[in-house]
């Protein structure tokens, strides 16, 4: 089964209703996997899919592959016959250029992809749970490259990934959380507004303490 075009490679309109079965990413070969390579014409038979089942470069080996593109076009090649080493035993086939941008793609969105099909796996086992529903099926037709509405900082539908991953909250989940922590405070407090400030507000403040010449800047002279 090819892999499904709407997820891999990741467009802004890729959804997060998926099955995390279809979420699965292609077998990546260890680094200096490619023996050798030379630039050639297409056979008529060489697809430009990605089976499941199929192993792919390290994206280390694809970038080299990647930097003679240009030339090889000009020169009128459109394909390049690789040899594989180990782990796959001495194996020579055929890339197509497109093939090999897709591998690049899939290779820079794993990341999003992963987080996607953590967030959707989680969110598919407990659909029964009353508190999660409206949370499914409020995020299950939302492209996962696009912003949460309603709220000031920029996040993608696909870092929320992070909160049942095992990796660190993203800064950018935590400056979200925090909003909601504010409009909280904010509508249930009888004292005064509350400032909450942003994860990047420290950061910014410790690069500018460690410049030279020392200046604030704009998000330090708003308050």
């Amino acid at each position: 089964m090819p892999i499904p075009t709407h997820l891999l490679p990741v467009t802004p309109k890729s959804s997060l209703l998926v099955s995390p079965s279809k979420t699965s990413l292609p077998c990546v070969l260890p680094p200096h996997s490619i023996v050798s390579f030379v630039w050639e014409l297409s056979s008529s038979g060489t697809s430009s899919k990605i089976m499941f089942d199929e192993v792919i470069p390290h994206q280390d080996d694809l970038e080299e592959i990647v930097r003679d593109i240009p030339l090889a076009e000009r020169n009128g090649y459109d394909a390049i016959l690789v040899q594989l080493g180990e782990p796959v035993q001495s194996h020579v086939c055929q890339y197509t250029i497109s093939k090999i941008r897709l591998m690049m793609n899939i290779h820079n969105s794993s990341e999003v992809v992963k987080l996607a099909s953590a967030l959707s796996h989680w969110l598919t086992q407990r659909h029964k749970d009353p508190h999660l529903v409206w949370a499914l099926k409020f995020l299950q037709h939302r492209p996962i490259l696009s912003n949460l509405p309603g709220f000031v900082s920029p996040i993608p539908v696909y870092m929320l990934g992070c909160l049942v991953s095992d990796i660190d909250i993203l800064d950018d989940v935590l400056d979200t959380c925090m909003e909601i922590a504010y409009l909280r405070l904010s509508t249930c407090s009888a004292l005064s507004t509350p400032i909450i400030l942003p994860t990047t507000f420290a950061l910014s403040l410790l690069q500018l303490y460690h410049q030279e010449v020392r200046q604030f800047n704009y998000k330090c002279l708003a308050l």
